[in-house]
């Protein structure tokens, strides 16, 4: 399976959905488009993912490597 077979929202709900034992409390920031907060031990964490594709965010043609990295990190 693909990505672009099920598209982005769909992957996160499976991905939600394999979450299990999670108490509402805890969850600061629910699963979103790109991040998601929680408070575990008295720590707090995040964790987020992005995408940069080629002809939607970037062309390598005209972009080089290092500034397309440098978008990947500022975004």
């Amino acid at each position: 399976m693909r990505l672009s077979d099920i598209g982005e929202f769909a992957l996160i709900e499976r991905l939600a959905g394999r979450i299990h034992n999670v108490d509402a409390g805890e969850v600061i920031v629910g699963i979103g488009d790109d991040a998601a907060v929680w408070k575990s031990g008295g720590v707090y964490h995040m964790a987020t993912t992005d995408t940069m594709v080629e002809g939607v965010h970037f062309s390598s043609g005209s972009s080089p490597w290092r500034d397309v990295g440098w978008k990947a990190m500022a975004s």
